[in-house]
């Protein structure tokens, strides 16, 4: 599918900025635009704010002229997904798969069977740069947050949103009966890690008011969990047709 160029521009770097003006290219932008895209004076280029803004703008020499304001192409549904932390770089594949769906948050959780030990500052830079280059492949105006690692008992409050759905292999709940009169506009899904989720955790969602559901039949790896719960509830919102 052929799409037109898309470049990530901070809010900062944008703020005051109408149309007509002019935004500098900076050293990555210009590999980015000249040497990799191949583009010239007077192509588009679609620039993204990363707070659910997109500019038509076109090359000018070492410039971008912001254009009129387009289509961001959000889901209406709000996600958070609280993803309890997997082994290895399992979730660099989560944030990738779920920022393209739609996902608007990332909320890295440690449970009582995922504790890894602390997570060196460069990993978060590098999954919110793969947050970032999957947003400007999508199309998408915002780039996903990525918060945490939080205990999971010690979650604040105002992180919960929506309904709250925690996925569960013991569960035999399916998501028909449960949504067939529609779903909210804000969804929190929790995802266990390898281990699973323990009963203590579950009971602790419950407390929340989660909902305690089922996937199906088999076991599915970590990264293809997130991922299908995820396109289930954009699905149902009718983000996906």
């Amino acid at each position: 599918m052929v799409s037109e160029p898309r470049l990530y521009i901070s809010k900062e770097r944008l703020k005051d900025l109408v149309l007509g003006d002019s935004v500098k290219l900076e050293k990555e932008e210009k590999h980015y635009l000249f040497r990799v895209l191949r583009l010239n004076d007077g192509d588009e280029v679609n620039v993204l704010d990363g707070r659910g803004n997109i500019f038509k703008s076109k090359v000018k020499g070492f410039e971008l002229i912001l254009g009129t304001r387009i289509d961001a192409k959000e889901p209406k549904l709000n996600i958070t997904l609280f993803q309890f932390l997997p082994k290895g770089d399992k979730f660099s594949e989560i944030v990738r798969m779920c920022t393209e769906l739609g996902v608007k948050k990332f909320v890295l959780v440690y449970g009582e069977r995922n504790s890894y030990g602390e997570i060196s500052p460069n990993k978060i830079k590098r999954w919110q740069r793969i947050s970032k280059e999957a947003a400007e492949l999508a199309g998408r105006g915002l780039i996903p947050e990525i918060l945490g690692p939080y205990k999971l008992l010690e979650l604040p409050d105002q992180l919960f949103k929506g309904q709250i759905i925690v996925f569960w292999e013991n569960s035999n709940q399916s998501i028909k009966e449960i949504f067939k009169d529609g779903i909210a506009e804000d969804i929190s899904i929790f995802i266990g890690a390898e281990g699973g989720i323990s009963i203590n955790e579950i009971d602790f969602l419950k407390s929340k008011g989660a909902y305690v559901l089922s996937l199906g039949e088999r076991i599915l790896r970590v990264e293809t969990a997130s991922t299908v719960a995820c396109s289930i509830f954009f699905y149902l919102s009718n983000d996906i047709k």
